[in-house]
């Protein structure tokens, strides 16, 4: 899946470059995050994604955490 989403230019490094680029207030009409089809005019969201890693987990705060279920490819990771 990660590699889907790099391939496509929409993972992890393209993500933090939208980010650091958004000024958040017209997020509709920004091409990093909305896709308009010629044809129909419909607008698309663009969907990024990408796997986390170790270090990922320090930025989760305490409320999350308790939240949700982390994984990872060997198995639930203890909390």
């Amino acid at each position: 899946m990660a590699d889907y989403f790099e391939k496509e230019r929409r993972g992890r490094k393209a993500w933090a470059s939208v980010q650091s680029m958004a000024t958040g207030h017209d997020d509709d009409n920004n091409p990093d995050l909305v896709i308009v089809d010629d044809r129909t005019k419909e607008r698309k969201r663009v969907l990024y994604g990408y796997l986390g890693t170790a270090s990922d987990l320090d930025k989760l705060d305490f409320e999350t955490r308790k939240k949700v279920g982390i994984e990872s490819k060997w198995g639930k990771l203890s909390r």
